[in-house]
């Protein structure tokens, strides 16, 4: 009977919650070398995408630490006792590996070989791993969703003829601009070297001014705007999705 017993301890200490506790993350975000500018051109003429891109590079890695700094806190939310590791890319060839494996469709999981490095000493079993996706443009208004083309990582859309009515003051408005947050969160098994789950955001926050200030809605905010209005959609959306990848799965 007291073999029994000592036994059945045994078999609650090396539970479901052990398992849990034995986890040690490293997080990784790709999305924040750049931001893409995508602004809406008529045209009479057959486009596959009816925008104009620009991408403007970005050293800082803003987003990216907006996004790490979400995800550290959003686990250490869920567990107070929990030790991120938060992982900066600095080389350009890893994000150059993620354009290919977006452009091909490939999976995540093949930015592995590229990313050993970073992950060396760390002793994490699991990588929180954020990389661009490429989605079609759905910017959400008040009531509806608008846009068009192919958007991807983050970035701002533009279209300078919609008419609009503001919610708050019930004016009208010529034109918007929408920070964009399109970006997949994968939890990966680093022993199996296997995504074991994923979250998918598609979000936007729209802006806009009323006629009578005759602004064009990028004119409207100023370069350090812009910037602080992406990094609050970012963190916002990691802030959300993280106990959604980590707490569902086993």
């Amino acid at each position: 009977m007291r073999a029994l017993f000592l036994l059945l301890i045994v078999l609650l200490a090396s539970g479901p919650s052990g398992a849990a506790e034995a986890r040690k993350y490293a997080v990784l975000s790709l999305i924040g070398d750049g931001m893409l500018i995508s602004q809406w051109v008529p045209s009479t003429g057959a486009r596959l995408d009816p925008n104009t891109k620009e991408f403007i590079p970005i050293v800082e890695g803003v987003f990216d630490k907006a996004a790490l700094l979400a995800t550290n806190n959003a686990l250490k939310g869920l567990d107070p006792e929990a030790k991120p590791v938060l992982l900066f890319a600095r080389e350009r060839f890893i994000y150059e590996a993620q354009n290919k494996v977006l452009d091909r469709g490939g999976k995540t999981v093949d930015l592995l070989e590229h990313i050993r490095g970073l992950l060396a000493g760390t002793g994490a079993t699991h990588l929180i791993l954020i990389t661009k996706l490429r989605n079609e443009a759905r910017l959400k208004l008040s009531d509806t969703t608008v846009g068009s083309g192919m958007l991807e990582g983050v970035g701002f859309y533009i279209d300078s003829n919609m008419p609009i009515q503001l919610v708050q003051t019930g004016e009208s408005s010529t034109g918007f601009m929408a920070a964009f947050a399109y970006f997949k969160v994968e939890l990966i098994d680093l022993a199996r070297g296997q995504a074991v789950n994923e979250v998918r955001v598609v979000a936007s926050a729209v802006h806009s001014t009323p006629n009578r200030m005759a602004l064009h809605a990028w004119n409207a905010l100023s370069g350090a705007q812009k910037i602080t209005m992406l990094q609050d959609l970012v963190s916002r959306e990691t802030t959300r999705v993280i106990p959604k990848l980590v707490e569902t799965t086993p």
